[in-house]
């Protein structure tokens, strides 16, 4: 739930020009794109004529809080939408992975392909029954290994077959992809929606040069087949995959082998998204009143009339939410707005307009009330964003830095910490020693009986859990514990998240936030899903859970599901111990003012992330041009997130970090800052509301515009969204 607030005037000039211009021509672009939808030409005989779309719907609302505005105050404005796709619950969605098996790839980079792979399909939705992956390897020639199936096992095994030797006839992988794809329409239902998918990698050239891998390419993308490529390594042919590719948005490239599950990732969540394409907004403030600048959240601007026009590409379906803040000068009953108009595009190119019930306001004479005033933020000592070079070349590269701190707080903000300590059979000898070690080295850390917020427990598990220490600031109670502890016996990781989860309620109520950390070397007797059951359980009441991976013989997937998200460590042995508990003492020792702080870093449409980059690995959910991190609890040294990013086309634009802190009253408070083209600058803002999740920002480097047509304000129905908390 984040802002991306495009103040300054000129900043978003190309939004402005593109959706104030030439709205009529692109209606009527539009209409014959829809009408003139190209057939499949396909390589098997399938129905003459492709069903029309249906368009998708949106659900828009809007709201005025508050409803009353005393003289001088303002009114916030609120916009939410939500679209419903027709077909979406019986879509079809078919995936090939089209896979380098040459000699080349041997050794480390075909077991992190593999790996990277498996993870895709891991948190693919393939119970459903409407999604379907294969796997294509290419050496000399192409193979299909798996054809189409939603069978994780079948998968797996086809993942395990791949063996790195031979030449590389990329175009040999792409055209088999695509005749699988074309095989598998006879299984889909006549007028099913079906969505299709090659990712091709690399990590060379075609063995028969560029041109027969773009014509490949070329014949998929003309039958509407959404083509991903992936070169990685120094030797991948770039510009040839680039332009295999369907749009330089679906290139990804990876200096590292080690960077694929995060291209993969990328990838799996740029699919969940593309059902609208693009949405434009324009809000005409009434007669009387004036929209106050630097208060738009959303992809917007101001236009010179007293207008705000937004523009976003790729926008999720679940909806998106756009505010800004109206000044009233003039007192009295009016409608907050004199039109409220708005367009989207779907993936089937249907044009749809969106209306909205505008809210009436009433503005008070002065002295009828009192002039609100907002608690005060948190001081900040840091907030900024800084691109360098800032304004990067076409295919150059750019380092991006974000800085935050704030001020050291004044009051104690300790935590209660239960540690879930694996002391199974496996534990026994040096593993145990070092975890012994570990857990001493992070008691002598936390300042226990200096902060009164601040106390601890210990929990173990085998295939029962014991509460061995309740919550306690005695030292020497939980060195006696520790000296006593010793392994034997089966591991139920379940039980000791249950057990922990229980202990820490016990010590409630009482100053501080909540910690569990769970540590094991081994798989869960009963599988994961009691252990992410349990996790989920533990982390909708409010606590973190710090997850410790121990050794080649833990459950890493499982392990990482279960920890808060930025909260997974992984120890390769047992002396990576002592070090991974004293890097959660960090996370333990940090500012409590606030119950978590969420940054998102939104890049401009000429930049995107490059992924693999990141110091530090953005949540789940974003995309190349909008990532977010959430950090439970903030650190008490500076938050410093830095990444690369690339120009996908020449041009300039603000890229845009807004960090949001929930306090423990619920309170919300939000410091934006700003990275331009020209001078990097710092702007913070102070929003005392708890406001919804704001939009996705343009996602396409060449957005084609949706046309706007003003009309009037119709009725004077009053939303007032629901407040919502950041994910």
């Amino acid at each position: 739930m984040t802002t991306w607030p495009f103040h300054r005037p000129g900043a978003r000039a190309a939004v402005r020009a593109s959706v104030l211009a030439g709205l009529a021509a692109l209606t009527a672009v539009a209409a014959l794109a829809l009408a003139a939808e190209p057939a499949r030409a396909q390589t098997t005989p399938t129905p003459a004529a492709t069903p029309a779309r249906l368009p998708c719907s949106v659900d828009a609302r809007m709201g005025a809080l508050p409803q009353v505005v005393p003289a001088g105050e303002t009114t916030r404005l609120t916009a939410n939408m939500k679209f419903t796709c027709p077909g979406s619950e019986t879509a079809r969605r078919h995936i090939v992975f089209v896979v380098d098996a040459s000699s080349s790839m041997a050794g480390d980079p075909r077991a992190r392909m593999s790996k990277a792979i498996d993870e895709f399909i891991d948190r693919s939705p393939l119970e459903n029954g409407r999604m379907r992956i294969a796997i294509v390897q290419y050496k000399a020639s192409a193979a299909v290994l798996c054809p189409l199936t939603n069978s994780r096992a079948t998968l797996a095994f086809c993942l395990a077959q791949i063996e790195a030797n031979g030449g590389s006839c990329i175009d040999c992988g792409v055209t088999s992809a695509y005749d699988e794809l074309v095989r598998a329409r006879q299984d889909v239902p006549p007028g099913v929606e079906l969505s299709e998918t090659i990712i091709a990698l690399t990590d060379g050239a075609n063995a028969d040069g560029c041109e027969a891998l773009t014509a490949a390419a070329a014949r998929a993308k003309a039958d509407r087949v959404l083509v991903v490529s992936v070169a990685v390594g120094s030797a991948g042919d770039v510009p040839c995959m680039r332009s295999a590719a369907t749009s330089p948005r679906y290139f990804f490239e990876g200096r590292q082998a080690s960077q694929l599950g995060q291209i993969f990732d990328t990838i799996r969540r740029q699919l969940e998204n593309g059902k609208i394409r693009q949405l434009s907004l324009r809000f005409v403030p009434s007669a009387g009143l004036t929209i106050k600048p630097d208060s738009l959240i959303g992809p917007g601007e101001i236009e010179p009339d007293g207008s705000a026009n937004w523009l976003q590409q790729m926008v999720p379906t679940e909806g998106v939410t756009v505010m800004l803040q109206l000044r009233p000068t003039v007192a009295g009953a009016m409608p907050a707005l004199a039109a409220a108009t708005g367009a989207f595009i779907d993936s089937h190119d249907n044009v749809v307009p969106i209306e909205f019930d505008i809210p009436d306001i009433v503005t008070l004479g002065e002295g009828v009330l009192p002039t609100a005033t907002p608690p005060a933020a948190a001081p900040v000592r840091t907030n900024a964003l800084t691109l360098s070079p800032p304004q990067p070349k076409r295919g150059e590269r750019a380092r991006l830095d974000y800085r935050f701190a704030l001020e050291d707080p004044v009051d104690p903000q300790g935590s209660h910490v239960l540690i879930v300590a694996d002391t199974s059979g496996s534990m026994s000898g040096a593993p145990l020693e070092a975890l012994q070690t570990a857990v001493r080295g992070l008691v002598a850390r936390l300042p226990l009986g200096e902060d009164p917020s601040l106390k601890v427990g210990i929990v173990t598990f085998t295939q029962q859990a014991k509460l061995l220490v309740p919550l306690t600031d005695s030292r020497d109670v939980l060195e006696a514990a520790i000296g006593q502890l010793s392994a034997a016996g089966g591991t139920c990781i379940d039980c000791g998240l249950r057990a922990g989860r229980g202990a820490l309620a016990a010590g409630r109520p009482a100053p501080g936030v909540e910690d569990i950390i769970v540590l094991s070397d081994g798989e869960s007797n009963q599988g994961c899903a009691p252990v992410i059951a349990e996790a989920d359980a533990v982390k909708a009441e409010g606590i973190t859970v710090h997850a410790v991976c121990l050794g080649g013989g833990c459950d890493t997937r499982c392990m990482r599901s279960a920890a808060s998200p930025g909260h997974y460590h992984e120890a390769a042995n047992a002396a990576d111990l002592a070090p991974t508990f004293a890097a959660i003492g960090d996370e333990l020792l940090a500012d409590r003012r606030y119950d978590a702080v969420a940054v998102r870093i939104a890049l401009p449409p000429n930049l995107r992330f490059v992924p693999g980059t990141f110091n530090i690995p953005p949540d789940a959910g974003g995309d190349a041009y909008d990532e977010r991190w959430t950090f439970r609890p903030l650190p008490f040294a500076a938050l410093e997130l830095s990444a690369e990013v690339e120009a996908v086309v020449d041009g300039s634009g603000p890229a845009v970090a807004v960090s949001e802190g929930i306090g423990r009253d619920g309170r919300v408070v939000r410091w934006a800052a700003e990275a331009a083209a020209e001078v990097p600058t710092v702007v913070p803002t102070v929003v005392p509301t708890v406001v919804p999740q704001s939009p996705t920002p343009s996602a396409s480097p060449e957005p084609t515009r949706v046309p706007v047509s003003p009309t009037p304000a119709t009725g004077s129905k009053l939303y007032l969204p629901a407040a919502m908390r950041m994910p």
